[in-house]
């Protein structure tokens, strides 16, 4: 157990009970094949801390915008009040600068509510005022967040000794790899429509994953974060298998947190559960625990998206929710906006034209024409149909 706590690992709840006895049986096997292991899960951690914490890294970078446009007092540490509303135009101006901004999804994705649970999760100092909530942040503050957040695998670059630098190569991922890969997805990966394809084409392109004969091709329902759970970790075959698949689901829906996953996964496995449990459940696979605030704002947020049932002190997965859009690919909604706005403004349709004009499941076409009449696109006729503007 000393050796494999001296070994480096930043490991947590669920990552160290998933690699510690692992780890252990690979130290009793023998040292090479312990340095074989270690590396495999340096390299596997380090993928999983790339595609983890988007969206802190995204708001750090809004609150120092807010911050360097704050005015400062002479003599005193940079520091600022704000409001969850305050960050929202530093966060579209950061993702128009990486050119990953696209207005009707940011409107619907990044809300006040959002950002507060957010900066909640992120332990940044708030205070409860007649006039809401505000959060401050100092230098100081923005530096050690910046370090809290940084990738593991910008700091794997340097070598800490293990096997992922000297042992077997089979499957094993450079640090130049793994820097590009950051720049390829961590700084651009918000998974707009247009772009979610080719990047998950080029990080596969960085990573070299090999496509491997009679691979499952089945839908597996994870996402980076979720490779947890190594069952063949000694084997260099199954790493890769692992890492492909990981990279696949790069090509889903990239919308959902990391907590909000685990909601789903949780929900969905048991049909129904009481909210209480499902806290406990999601911690514990988390390896941290949720402020009963967050949690409760993570499940209003997907039952106002459909994703979720919220009854009383249960919570369950509805016929049209998670669970039926993984099954069948979703149209994507810009696209779908983009269609109506070519429409000719001279003929009405109903709903259920919509849908079969386009091909569209069911109830997509009405959350389109709802997005469509907000957005100033159509506009409902008193007979009930739809007209473009």
């Amino acid at each position: 157990m000393e050796v494999v706590r001296r070994s480096g690992l930043p490991l947590r709840g669920h990552e160290w009970e998933v690699w510690h006895p692992i780890l252990t049986i690979a130290r009793l096997v023998g040292e090479e094949v312990y340095r074989n292991v270690l590396g495999y899960a340096e390299e596997l951690l380090a993928i999983k801390s790339l595609f983890q914490y988007r969206e802190e890294r995204l708001l750090i970078a809004a609150m120092k915008r807010l911050l360097e446009s704050s005015p400062r007092l002479p003599d005193a540490e940079p520091a600022v009040e704000f409001k969850p509303s305050n960050l929202l135009d530093h966060i579209m101006a950061e993702l128009e600068e990486r050119g990953e901004y696209h207005e009707t999804w940011f409107q619907r994705y990044w809300t006040p509510e959002r950002v507060g649970r957010i900066l909640t999760r992120m332990s940044i100092f708030k205070r409860q005022l007649a006039r809401g909530t505000y959060y401050t942040i100092t230098e100081a503050k923005l530096k050690e967040l910046k370090a809290r957040y940084e990738p593991r695998a910008l700091q794997m670059g340097a070598g800490s000794g293990s096997s992922g630098s000297s042992g077997s190569d089979s499957g094993s991922i450079s640090a130049s790899s793994l820097q590009a890969l950051v720049e390829l997805y961590d700084m651009g990966g918000w998974g707009q429509p247009e772009s979610q394809l080719k990047e998950a084409e080029s990080i596969k392109e960085v990573l070299k994953l090999p496509q491997l004969e009679g691979e499952d091709t089945r839908e597996i329902p994870m996402k980076v974060q979720d490779v947890e759970h190594p069952s063949e970790a000694t084997s260099p075959e199954s790493t890769a298998t692992t890492a492909t698949t990981a990279t696949r689901a790069l090509e889903g829906s990239l919308q959902l947190t990391f907590s909000e996953e685990a909601i789903l996964k949780m929900v969905e496995l048991e049909g129904s559960i009481g909210i209480l449990l499902l806290k406990q459940r999601v911690e514990a696979r988390l390896g941290r625990g949720l402020e009963v605030e967050e949690f409760q704002g993570i499940l209003r947020d997907l039952d106002r998206r459909g994703l979720i049932r919220l009854t009383g002190e249960s919570v369950s997965i509805p016929k049209t929710g998670f669970q039926a859009s993984r099954r069948a690919p979703q149209p994507s909604l810009t696209l779908a906006l983009g269609e109506l706005s070519m429409l000719p403004s001279d003929v009405e349709f109903s709903p259920e034209e919509f849908s079969a004009k386009y091909g569209w499941p069911e109830g997509f076409a009405e959350r389109v024409l709802s997005l469509a009449e907000r957005d100033g696109i159509m506009y409902r006729t008193p007979s009930g149909r739809w007209r473009r503007l």
